[in-house]
């Protein structure tokens, strides 16, 4: 969507016009592969900051989606998801300190 191929992309999709979405299947493919990767040799060095940057990278996508909000209705529900988001994050967080506390002893 920066680089403006976007449009490019759905036309593509939608006609099938393989000569395109040969090189973007491609570039998906290798770019989730090395970020995987990347991601997988952050967990296990810097786990606590690498969490926590995930997590503010997702709050932080919030902000972009929050102005679409259209009725109380749907602000009350994305509040509420929100919140309960990060009791979720919160429970696994502290599920995944205990069983890697235990391994380590």
């Amino acid at each position: 969507m920066v680089l403006g191929i976007y449009p490019i992309y759905l036309e593509s999709v939608s006609t099938l016009f393989l000569p395109v979405l040969i090189p973007i299947g491609i570039g998906i493919t290798l770019g989730g592969f090395c970020f995987m990767k990347l991601t997988k040799y952050l967990l296990e060095h810097f786990y606590g900051f690498t969490f926590y940057a995930i997590l503010g990278f997702t709050t932080g996508s919030i902000f972009v989606l929050f102005p679409s909000v259209s009725s109380p209705l749907e602000l009350t529900l994305s509040v509420l998801c929100t919140i309960f988001g990060f009791i979720i994050v919160s429970i696994f967080e502290k599920t995944a300190f205990s069983k890697s506390n235990k391994i380590k002893k």
